[in-house]
């Protein structure tokens, strides 16, 4: 039986709210359309690439961590998100945050 997971409607209208929905949102999307997925290190607040950046010189120069789909994929597993971790929950983040219109 699968269990229904609510998640409350939040006001992001602080700044640092609204780059943190940003983030996500951005790791989210590059997750569902097979891009390169990198997040700054741990303890390093930087605003990760847009899902349109194809340049990933950057990146690979040691300021993110590369995280493989799969990873991902077993981390939402095994933490029981897969019913949030979707698609559309990315774009109603990417929405939300602003990043689309």
């Amino acid at each position: 039986a699968s269990s229904v997971i609510r998640v409350p409607v939040m006001d992001v209208s602080t700044s640092y709210s609204v780059q943190i929905v940003q983030s996500l949102a951005r790791c989210m999307a590059r997750y569902f359309v097979a891009r390169p997925l990198y997040i700054p290190p741990t303890g390093v607040c930087e605003t990760p690439p847009p899902l349109t950046d194809v340049e990933t010189d950057s990146l690979t120069a040691g300021r993110y961590v590369h995280i493989s789909q799969k990873e991902i994929t077993a981390a939402v597993q095994q933490q029981g998100l897969t019913e949030v971790w979707t698609a559309h929950r990315a774009m109603n983040l990417l929405l939300i945050s602003g990043l689309v219109e």
